[in-house]
């Protein structure tokens, strides 16, 4: 495979803003006693494949061309770690505020807590958090500080396994590979019935096949060529559709097989639509915002629920005004986000080589 020319695939940009904001609306919607987007935790999928795509597209060539794992981890913390250390920040803040009283119990806790989420690495415990009742409380995940942050060691999980292959093997990962990703990923749930895995500590290990399966599935559309494939419109609004209908009304099982079919095919089908104009620049901004909007909002939820009088609000309108609330942030968070991405990379020592993407 070539390099490829540089390029912005506009409306995957404005699909990551779309699902980032279905999951906000779907984890808010639900602590506030409503459920609006129940579907939308298949948004991870969404950019897990997406994810796989982009790191094919933009680094398989560098990584075959002789760059290192040095320079290939730092670029991918730089990209994913400023926003990740803010939330953590932020979720850190909730915590103790939101917790009823600190025993000596909960600052061991706190300090285990606190260290494996800096290093990016789990934690596992069946505790609630933050150590209480409330709205507020998640029950057992993986990141406590960040219920979300779950799907960004994937993340890295996923972006080190694809520098490893092609490094090792000199060659993009081949289709039997992906095939052999996806067939043990199914069987997985088939058994377990876990079909929303990865985030807290009774499934977490399954997040791991999940993980490989679409993110495998995302090289392989870049590197089997299947984004230079032309198709009609009408086919990505019928795909599409279906797939957004599955956010609000699928039940668990619909979702799973959508997540497998519909939503890879919807991506394939996205590359075929150009866009112009003020929808080409709503997209790039959604782009931008998603990756803020999906690691804050339940920080910032934690954060505001136990500092302001929320409950003078009806459920409904708590959920819209957050959500709103949300999008202001995250477009603040951009400009920062940005600031601090080239701060970082401008004092690397191998700065010529690497460029945060």
């Amino acid at each position: 495979m070539n390099k490829p020319k540089s390029a912005r695939f506009d409306l995957l940009d404005g699909l990551r803003g779309v699902v980032a904001l279905a999951v906000v609306t779907d984890h808010i919607s639900r602590i506030n006693g409503l459920v609006w987007a129940g579907g939308a935790w298949i948004a991870v999928d969404i950019f897990y494949v997406l994810a796989g795509f982009v790191l094919a597209y933009g680094y398989g060539h560098k990584i075959l061309g002789g760059m290192s794992f040095l320079q290939f981890a730092t670029v991918r913390v730089i990209r994913l770690g400023p926003m990740y250390f803010i939330a953590l920040a932020v979720g850190l803040l909730g915590t103790l505020l939101a917790m009823p009283q600190i025993s000596v119990e909960d600052i061991n806790h706190l300090l285990k807590v606190v260290s494996l989420n800096l290093a990016w690495l789990p934690y596992f415990s069946v505790a609630p958090w933050p150590l209480g009742p409330g709205p507020a409380m998640v029950h057992a995940p993986v990141f406590p500080l960040n219920a979300p942050a779950w799907s960004m060691f994937f993340q890295l999980f996923a972006n080190f396994l694809f520098f490893y292959y092609l490094h090792r093997f000199r060659k993009h990962i081949p289709l039997w590979i992906g095939v052999t990703a996806l067939l043990l990923f199914i069987l997985g749930t088939v058994i377990t019935r876990q079909t929303n895995p990865g985030w807290d500590s009774s499934n977490f290990f399954l997040g791991f096949g999940r993980v490989t399966a679409e993110f495998f599935c995302g090289t392989l559309i870049y590197s089997l060529g299947i984004y230079t494939r032309k198709f009609p419109a009408w086919m990505l609004w019928l795909v599409g559709g279906m797939l957004l209908a599955c956010f609000v009304f699928g039940n668990s099982r619909v979702l799973f097989v959508a997540s497998i079919s519909l939503m890879p095919a919807t991506l394939i089908l996205m590359f075929s639509v150009q866009i112009e104009g003020w929808f080409k620049r709503l997209c790039q901004k959604l782009g931008d915002i998603s990756y803020p909007l999906y690691i804050m909002h339940i920080p910032l939820w934690q954060l505001l629920y136990t500092q302001m009088n929320v409950q003078i609000f009806s459920p409904a309108l708590r959920t819209i005004l957050f959500g709103a609330l949300c999008i202001a942030v995250s477009l603040a968070l951009v400009r920062v986000d940005n600031v601090v991405r080239k701060w970082l990379t401008t004092r690397l020592t191998f700065r010529k080589a690497v460029v945060a993407a």
